[in-house]
């Protein structure tokens, strides 16, 4: 960073943390590190809903046997949050994409999807139960923008800017997670909320037009900044 034009962050908590790493680890009278600057992903307001997959509700949980965060998300919510919702609501089917578990009560298991649109499915849940993370997670912001409600922890959620019951429901437990789950199930007209207030916050943060505009004027701003500008 002290030797970079530049530095951009995807989020208000990463732009804090590594402005303070580079502060904390700079030598004395050494070179001070350039100013961080927030630009936010860019995604679509409007996406395109996949076809409806069973269950009521139909919830969707993406694994990864590659990388650990996701692993250890699906071993804690196959083993505690779904036999938990499974009681509650003997209809819902949990379908899970790119993980792990090969199969069980009320669990279907997909491959990774080859158009994300699979798992982004109409009248589906999104749960993202991640117990570590940065940036911004980009399944969110398709979810909002493919028509699907989002139920997450803290860490999944985290650099969103959002609110727990307006963009989507927070969760950091297995009873937690049943319970959103439950209640989703329950209240469609929460659902349909929760994704309205998502795409509004997909057009103020992440609209692609702004990110460019953004990005062009910073790349201006350095150029000129350049000694043999």
């Amino acid at each position: 960073m002290r030797q970079s034009a530049a530095t951009l962050a995807l989020s208000p908590e990463d732009a804090a943390a590594l402005a303070g790493l580079a502060t904390a680890s700079a030598p004395a009278g050494g070179t001070h590190p350039t100013p961080v600057r927030l630009l936010r992903p860019a995604f679509p307001g409007t996406l395109p809903t996949g076809a409806p997959l069973v269950g009521d509700p139909a919830v969707v949980l993406f694994g990864s046997a590659g990388w650990g965060p996701n692993r250890e998300a699906e071993r804690e919510f196959v083993g505690g949050t779904w036999p938990l919702l499974s009681a509650r609501c003997p209809g819902a089917r949990l379908h899970l994409f790119g993980g792990t578990a090969t199969g069980g009560e009320g669990i279907v298991a997909h491959p990774a999807p080859a158009e994300s649109a699979e798992a982004f499915a109409a009248g589906a849940v999104l749960a993202l139960p991640l117990r570590s993370g940065s940036g911004v997670r980009i399944r969110v912001l398709e979810a909002w923008a493919r028509g699907v409600p989002v139920v997450g922890s803290a860490a999944a959620l985290r650099g969103l800017g959002g609110s727990d019951g307006r963009e989507w429901l927070r969760a950091d437990d297995a009873a937690g997670f049943a319970g959103a789950l439950e209640r989703l199930a329950a209240e469609p007209a929460l659902a349909d909320c929760l994704v309205a207030a998502g795409r509004a916050r997909l057009a103020v943060d992440h609209a692609p037009a702004a990110f460019a505009a953004a990005f062009v004027a910073l790349v201006g701003e350095v150029v000129a900044g350049r000694p043999d500008a």
